[in-house]
């Protein structure tokens, strides 16, 4: 049987587990150790237009293969400005706003990295991080629910905040990357 510490992982890594995973995981139906909701809404899937190499951010429990696959899907934040251009008006308490438009998304992805089968440090999955990292082109969105809803169909890395392996899980890394969403240039061409 197989059994595997979620819990005590994300609540050492991010101080705190979703409830239904803790009241889940508690008491398990019978022969089951793992409760694994339908989390497919979460899994990440990236395709970097530099090499096409695919990445995918999925639970990996069940799966027998899988190489190129950091698990669990990654924690994402989103934050999103305007481009705006005003102007004050002088001997007034007032603006002119002369132009506006849409910043970039900002995109937080907390996650963990860990080794399931050796329970060593993932040295394997650390270095494909790195190698996704530092792809100098963007990555094309193949699967992700919450990004493709708020129109984000390519992104790129812009820094890793912070990698730190777990106090008592060897196994797993705690990883924050920051990235910013990218439309394709359009270009009009007049005769």
């Amino acid at each position: 049987m197989l059994t595997i510490d979620l819990y005590g992982r994300f609540s050492s890594a991010f101080g705190f587990v979703a409830a239904n995973m803790r009241t889940r995981t508690q008491q398990p139906p019978s022969g089951v150790e793992v409760y694994v909701a339908d989390a497919t809404f979460a899994v990440l899937k990236l395709k970097s237009a530099h090499d096409g190499r695919v990445y995918n951010f999925r639970n990996t429990v069940f799966t027998e293969d899988d190489s190129g696959i950091f698990a669990p899907p990654p924690m994402l934040k989103f934050e999103r400005s305007k481009n705006i251009t005003a102007t004050a008006i002088a001997g007034s308490d007032n603006v002119v706003v002369e132009d506006f438009g849409l910043g970039q998304w900002g995109i937080t992805m907390d996650g963990l990295l860990i080794d399931m089968d050796h329970h060593q440090y993932p040295k394997a999955k650390m270095q494909e991080l790195r190698r996704m990292f530092e792809t100098t082109n963007i990555f094309e969105v193949l699967k992700c629910q919450p990004m493709l809803d708020l129109g984000i169909t390519a992104l790129y890395f812009e820094k890793v905040e912070s990698l730190s392996v777990l106090e008592a899980y060897p196994d797993t890394v705690k990883y924050t990357l920051k990235a910013k969403s990218t439309q394709p240039p359009e270009f009009t061409i007049d005769d």
